[in-house]
Protein backbone atom coordinates (compact mmCIF):
# COMPACT_ATOMS: atom_id res chain seq x y z
CA UNK A 1 0.00 0.00 0.00
CA UNK A 2 1.61 2.99 -1.14
CA UNK A 3 0.94 6.18 1.15
CA UNK A 4 0.21 9.96 -0.86
CA UNK A 5 1.62 12.53 1.16
CA UNK A 6 0.72 15.82 -0.26
CA UNK A 7 3.03 19.04 0.52
CA UNK A 8 0.83 21.68 2.07
CA UNK A 9 1.87 25.32 1.85
CA UNK A 10 1.78 26.48 5.73
CA UNK A 11 3.68 29.72 4.66
CA UNK A 12 0.94 32.27 6.09
CA UNK A 13 -0.71 34.85 3.33
CA UNK A 14 0.77 37.82 2.89
CA UNK A 15 -1.53 39.43 1.04
CA UNK A 16 -4.38 40.67 3.84
CA UNK A 17 -0.89 42.68 5.49
CA UNK A 18 -0.29 44.20 2.57
CA UNK A 19 -3.38 45.78 2.32
CA UNK A 20 -3.98 46.58 5.79
CA UNK A 21 -0.55 48.28 5.26
CA UNK A 22 -1.75 50.24 2.42
CA UNK A 23 -4.69 51.57 4.25
CA UNK A 24 -2.77 52.56 7.35
CA UNK A 25 -0.48 54.21 5.08
CA UNK A 26 -3.21 56.30 3.51
CA UNK A 27 -5.04 57.19 6.30
CA UNK A 28 -1.55 58.27 7.49
CA UNK A 29 -0.82 60.38 4.70
CA UNK A 30 -4.10 62.10 4.63
CA UNK A 31 -4.48 63.09 8.65
CA UNK A 32 -0.80 64.79 7.66
CA UNK A 33 -2.09 66.61 4.96
CA UNK A 34 -4.44 67.89 6.75
CA UNK A 35 -2.38 69.09 9.55
CA UNK A 36 -0.40 70.50 7.15
CA UNK A 37 -3.08 72.30 6.08
CA UNK A 38 -3.96 74.02 9.41
CA UNK A 39 -0.14 74.70 10.19
CA UNK A 40 0.01 76.51 6.92
CA UNK A 41 -3.23 78.22 7.42
CA UNK A 42 -2.10 79.13 10.74
CA UNK A 43 1.31 80.17 10.05
CA UNK A 44 -0.37 82.60 7.15
CA UNK A 45 -2.66 84.33 9.66
CA UNK A 46 0.14 85.14 12.22
CA UNK A 47 2.48 86.22 9.03
CA UNK A 48 -1.02 87.95 7.78
CA UNK A 49 -1.96 89.40 10.86
CA UNK A 50 1.95 90.81 12.05
CA UNK A 51 2.31 92.48 8.60
CA UNK A 52 -0.99 94.22 9.25
CA UNK A 53 0.13 95.32 11.97
CA UNK A 54 3.19 96.59 11.17
CA UNK A 55 1.94 98.50 8.69
CA UNK A 56 -1.07 99.75 10.71
CA UNK A 57 1.83 100.57 13.29
CA UNK A 58 3.39 102.55 10.67
CA UNK A 59 0.63 104.39 9.05
CA UNK A 60 -0.09 105.72 12.65
CA UNK A 61 3.74 107.04 12.66
CA UNK A 62 3.56 108.27 9.62
CA UNK A 63 0.16 110.10 10.63
CA UNK A 64 1.62 111.42 13.59
CA UNK A 65 5.22 112.42 12.42
CA UNK A 66 3.12 114.09 9.48
CA UNK A 67 0.58 115.87 12.21
CA UNK A 68 3.89 117.20 14.08
CA UNK A 69 5.42 118.58 10.97
CA UNK A 70 2.31 120.47 10.31
CA UNK A 71 2.25 121.49 13.62
CA UNK A 72 5.44 122.91 13.68
CA UNK A 73 4.92 124.50 10.25
CA UNK A 74 1.73 126.04 11.30
CA UNK A 75 3.64 127.72 14.27
CA UNK A 76 6.64 128.69 12.32
CA UNK A 77 4.22 130.47 10.05
CA UNK A 78 2.34 131.79 13.09
CA UNK A 79 5.59 133.54 14.69
CA UNK A 80 6.76 134.75 11.35
CA UNK A 81 3.40 136.74 10.58
CA UNK A 82 3.39 137.56 14.33
CA UNK A 83 7.32 139.45 13.64
CA UNK A 84 6.53 140.53 10.60
CA UNK A 85 3.54 142.69 12.35
CA UNK A 86 6.22 143.66 14.77
CA UNK A 87 8.25 144.73 12.12
CA UNK A 88 5.51 146.70 10.29
CA UNK A 89 4.34 148.58 13.44
CA UNK A 90 7.93 149.24 14.48
CA UNK A 91 9.07 150.96 10.85
CA UNK A 92 5.61 152.62 11.10
CA UNK A 93 6.50 154.36 14.30
CA UNK A 94 9.93 155.32 13.20
CA UNK A 95 8.24 156.87 9.68
CA UNK A 96 8.75 160.64 9.99
CA UNK A 97 5.65 162.23 8.79
CA UNK A 98 4.63 165.61 8.48
CA UNK A 99 0.48 166.38 8.99
CA UNK A 100 -0.78 169.35 7.41
CA UNK A 101 -4.38 169.96 9.10
CA UNK A 102 -4.64 173.17 7.09
CA UNK A 103 -5.50 170.79 3.46
CA UNK A 104 -5.21 167.44 4.75
CA UNK A 105 -2.32 166.16 3.52
CA UNK A 106 0.69 164.56 4.51
CA UNK A 107 4.52 164.20 4.07
CA UNK A 108 6.55 161.22 4.90
CA UNK A 109 10.24 161.71 4.93
CA UNK A 110 13.20 159.33 4.92
CA UNK A 111 15.70 158.77 7.72
CA UNK A 112 18.02 161.65 8.30
CA UNK A 113 15.52 164.36 8.22
CA UNK A 114 13.96 164.39 11.68
CA UNK A 115 14.91 167.82 11.96
CA UNK A 116 13.04 168.95 9.05
CA UNK A 117 10.97 172.38 9.18
CA UNK A 118 7.71 172.87 7.45
CA UNK A 119 7.28 177.23 7.06
CA UNK A 120 4.70 178.22 5.79
CA UNK A 121 4.02 181.35 3.48
CA UNK A 122 1.21 183.34 2.95
CA UNK A 123 0.81 184.85 -0.82
CA UNK A 124 1.82 187.83 -1.95
CA UNK A 125 -0.42 191.04 -2.29
CA UNK A 126 0.34 190.68 -5.67
CA UNK A 127 -0.56 187.12 -5.86
CA UNK A 128 -3.93 187.06 -3.76
CA UNK A 129 -6.12 185.03 -5.23
CA UNK A 130 -3.80 183.04 -7.57
CA UNK A 131 -2.18 181.08 -4.86
CA UNK A 132 -3.81 179.27 -1.61
CA UNK A 133 -0.89 179.12 0.44
CA UNK A 134 3.11 178.03 -0.13
CA UNK A 135 5.02 175.36 2.36
CA UNK A 136 8.53 175.45 2.51
CA UNK A 137 10.30 172.36 3.78
CA UNK A 138 14.00 172.59 4.74
CA UNK A 139 16.42 171.00 6.77
CA UNK A 140 19.54 172.09 8.70
CA UNK A 141 22.47 173.15 7.16
CA UNK A 142 26.32 173.58 8.05
CA UNK A 143 27.01 176.31 5.40
CA UNK A 144 27.11 179.60 8.18
CA UNK A 145 27.19 181.51 5.63
CA UNK A 146 23.71 180.69 4.34
CA UNK A 147 20.38 183.14 4.88
CA UNK A 148 17.21 182.30 3.72
CA UNK A 149 13.98 184.65 3.95
CA UNK A 150 11.15 182.99 5.56
CA UNK A 151 13.63 180.04 7.11
CA UNK A 152 14.40 179.56 10.56
CA UNK A 153 18.20 180.45 11.12
CA UNK A 154 20.62 177.99 9.94
CA UNK A 155 17.98 176.12 7.69
CA UNK A 156 17.42 175.85 3.55
CA UNK A 157 14.56 174.96 1.88
CA UNK A 158 15.08 172.18 -0.35
CA UNK A 159 11.78 172.45 -2.36
CA UNK A 160 8.15 174.97 -2.04
CA UNK A 161 4.99 173.13 -1.91
CA UNK A 162 2.14 175.42 -3.57
CA UNK A 163 -1.74 174.36 -2.71
CA UNK A 164 -4.36 175.94 -5.25
CA UNK A 165 -7.94 175.67 -5.98
CA UNK A 166 -8.69 173.78 -8.99
CA UNK A 167 -9.45 176.89 -11.03
CA UNK A 168 -6.34 178.89 -9.71
CA UNK A 169 -4.04 175.74 -10.97
CA UNK A 170 -5.82 176.07 -14.07
CA UNK A 171 -5.17 179.64 -14.40
CA UNK A 172 -1.60 179.23 -13.47
CA UNK A 173 -0.87 176.36 -16.08
CA UNK A 174 -1.96 178.45 -19.03
CA UNK A 175 0.08 181.57 -18.10
CA UNK A 176 3.56 181.48 -19.14
CA UNK A 177 7.28 181.06 -17.65
CA UNK A 178 8.15 178.43 -15.17
CA UNK A 179 5.24 176.37 -13.39
CA UNK A 180 5.31 174.12 -10.39
CA UNK A 181 4.91 171.03 -11.05
CA UNK A 182 1.26 168.88 -9.87
CA UNK A 183 2.01 166.58 -6.79
CA UNK A 184 -1.51 165.39 -5.78
CA UNK A 185 -5.31 166.29 -6.45
CA UNK A 186 -8.06 165.96 -4.38
CA UNK A 187 -11.53 167.90 -4.34
CA UNK A 188 -10.92 171.33 -5.28
CA UNK A 189 -7.19 171.36 -3.93
CA UNK A 190 -4.60 170.69 -6.28
CA UNK A 191 -0.62 170.51 -4.76
CA UNK A 192 2.15 171.54 -6.83
CA UNK A 193 6.09 171.78 -5.82
CA UNK A 194 9.20 173.24 -7.21
CA UNK A 195 12.65 172.63 -5.65
CA UNK A 196 14.53 174.73 -5.08
CA UNK A 197 17.05 177.29 -7.15
CA UNK A 198 20.02 177.71 -5.12
CA UNK A 199 21.40 175.96 -2.07
CA UNK A 200 24.05 176.11 0.72
CA UNK A 201 27.20 173.95 0.05
CA UNK A 202 26.13 170.87 1.48
CA UNK A 203 22.90 170.64 -0.65
CA UNK A 204 24.21 168.21 -3.19
CA UNK A 205 24.06 165.55 -0.41
CA UNK A 206 20.63 166.25 1.59
CA UNK A 207 18.77 167.02 -2.59
CA UNK A 208 19.16 163.80 -3.59
CA UNK A 209 16.04 162.61 -1.59
CA UNK A 210 13.30 165.28 -2.61
CA UNK A 211 11.87 163.28 -5.10
CA UNK A 212 11.16 160.22 -3.48
CA UNK A 213 10.05 162.64 -0.87
CA UNK A 214 7.32 164.23 -2.93
CA UNK A 215 6.27 160.76 -4.10
CA UNK A 216 4.86 160.13 -0.66
CA UNK A 217 2.60 163.58 -0.67
CA UNK A 218 -0.61 162.79 -0.26
CA UNK A 219 -4.44 163.66 0.96
CA UNK A 220 -5.24 162.03 4.16
CA UNK A 221 -9.29 163.37 3.86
Amino acid sequence: MVKITRNMDITPKSEPIKQVSEQTSRKFSWSRLCITLVIVILTAGVIGGSVWYLMDQANNINKKTIDDLQSQLNKITDEQKKTNEETAEEDATDEIVYKNTDYGFEITFPEGWEKYKVNKKSPSAEEDGSVLAYYYVGLPTSDKSWEEPGMNSGYWSLFALSIYTKDQWNTMSDQEGPKPSLVAQKGNYVIGWMSAQAGPTDAASQASAVQSIIDTIKFTN
